[in-house]
């Protein structure tokens, strides 16, 4: 991720298994993630149809190692009801 947009490429080319989403972080459908919990509006992007999209997102960068392809798990950290 640079400058809070995802980037897909760095799966492959560092080889990932996993991103993590850390706690206060939502989707905001265009790609980026917002983190500021103080950001209401953007904050409210966090909606399924943004959380579906990024995670499409990263399932078309995949790591093939030999005969295997391994697609990228995505992990959430939510807190408190998040």
């Amino acid at each position: 991720m640079t400058n809070n947009t995802i980037d897909p490429s760095l799966i492959s080319k560092y080889s990932l298994g996993s991103i993590l989403v850390g706690g206060n972080a939502v989707p905001d459908g265009k790609g980026g993630v917002i983190s500021d919990r103080f950001d209401i509006p953007g904050f409210l992007n966090g909606t399924l149809a943004n959380w579906q999209d990024m995670s499409q997102r990263l399932n078309i960068s995949t790591v093939v190692s030999g005969n295997y392809t391994i697609y990228p798990l995505l992990g959430t950290d939510a807190v408190h009801g998040n």
